[in-house]
């Protein structure tokens, strides 16, 4: 593919920090701007460069199309890397400054470092690297890193302040697991807020996932919320998503989004933020428990005559957990009824459809409160990822209380 093929073509510029200066550009493997593994082959194989990307400095068509990165080399290949260069531009130049929310492995030197205390983890573990970590991902949500290793494929993965819980999930989550039962998480090599190293999990991801598959999933899902303590979850730092906490994010919200939503939409925001109350209490059947918080397709890996593994717990929390059905119906309306089954013989519930319906339109607007959250944690080159999705999440709201009442 050359340059003008596809105005979708991932278009990259390389920007070094050291030395500094900027690649010529090239068409990159994959469209998605968060996947890092195919400029870091490119840059090899073109320039003869070993590349680590540190994040987005600009693009104009979100997740596809142009896209410049900043990037830095192996100190040993400043000189190679002097000879295709070329200066940067103002605009380029600019893009450089320091920003106080920039993330660590977004620094130069900060994918080292992290890369050290995995290396240091392995160690204490017994676990040797045997070949130089494949960066995979960076962006404004994570970094993430394969690390080849004498006892198989470990992964690295980084996660800014509002998923940093995740490993602390995962450890709670094999720690409630009886002996005996493969536990419905990763293996946790090691973990400390922000940082999770987890040996890989064989099988495939749930993109293409059948009704059964993700009924299969829910059922692990189902397990970990009857085992795990709730009050321990929260006490190691697990966000708590009550009334309370909704109803202070959703006016904060609805505040500060103000200008990007018609009068109609505001007024019927407006009235579903006088019902939360009332929702919640509706709601309040189903006991609170961890909620897995992203369940769809890709966050879980289906496993021949096993039970899937559930994946990428960062947008996890304590409160109710029909709030996890909504993933299920996006992609199969069909299974509400199993899965409705499924936690009805579990709390001995007759009729869990009014607390569905009750919810139903706050659990598509948290969406809203989560992109919120990304916004709010991350500097404003990256904020294209998400600075539309909080008003798209509120109609989407609106769209689920329209259906409710049809």
């Amino acid at each position: 593919m050359t340059l003008d093929d596809d105005d979708r073509a991932r278009v990259v510029t390389v920007v070094l920090d050291r030395p500094r200066g900027a690649l010529a550009p090239f068409v990159a493997s994959t469209p998605w701007w968060v996947e890092t593994a195919p400029v870091v082959d490119e840059v090899r194989g073109r320039f003869g460069l070993e590349l680590t990307v540190l994040r987005l400095l600009a693009g104009t068509n979100v997740h596809a199309g142009p896209v410049t990165y900043l990037a830095e080399v192996d100190p040993d290949q400043f000189e190679r890397a002097e000879r295709v260069i070329r200066p940067l531009d103002a605009d380029e130049a600019a893009l450089i400054d320091e920003h106080p929310l920039r993330l660590p492995w977004a620094r130069p030197g900060g994918p080292a470092t992290l890369l050290d205390w995995a290396q240091r983890a392995l160690s204490a573990a017994g676990i040797t690297l045997v070949d130089r970590p494949r960066q995979i991902r960076s962006w404004n949500l994570s970094g993430l890193w394969q690390l080849p290793t004498d006892d198989g494929l470990v992964w690295l993965k980084a996660t800014p302040p509002p998923l940093a819980h995740e490993s602390l999930v995962i450890a709670e989550v094999a720690r409630a697991t009886p002996e005996g039962e493969q536990p419905a998480v990763p293996d946790l090599v090691a973990g400390q807020p922000g940082l999770a190293l987890m040996r890989d999990v064989p099988g495939i991801d749930g993109y293409d996932a059948t009704a059964a598959d993700f009924l299969g999933a829910v059922e692990v899902l189902q397990r970990v919320q009857a085992r795990v303590d709730v009050e321990r979850l929260v006490g190691l730092g697990v966000p708590r998503l009550g009334v309370g906490e909704y109803t202070a994010r959703f006016d904060d919200i609805l505040d500060r989004h103000h200008d990007e939503l018609t009068p109609v939409e505001r007024r019927d925001l407006a009235t579903l933020r006088g019902e939360i109350t009332d929702r919640f209490a509706a709601a309040s059947v189903v006991a609170d428990t961890l909620v897995h918080g992203d369940l769809n397709g890709g966050n879980f890996r289906l496993r021949v005559g096993r039970p899937p593994v559930l994946l990428d717990w960062g947008d996890s929390f304590v409160g109710n957990p029909l709030f996890d059905l909504a993933a299920v119906g996006q992609y199969f309306a069909g299974a509400r009824e199993e899965i409705e089954r499924g936690w009805r013989e579990r709390l001995q519930i007759d009729d869990l459809a009014p607390a569905w319906s009750a919810l139903a339109p706050l659990v598509t607007a948290r969406g809203a409160l989560v992109f919120r959250a990304f916004l709010d944690a991350i500097e404003p080159s990256e904020q294209i990822y998400h600075r539309d999705d909080v008003a798209a999440a509120l109609r989407a709201s609106l769209a689920t209380l329209a259906a409710g009442s049809d």
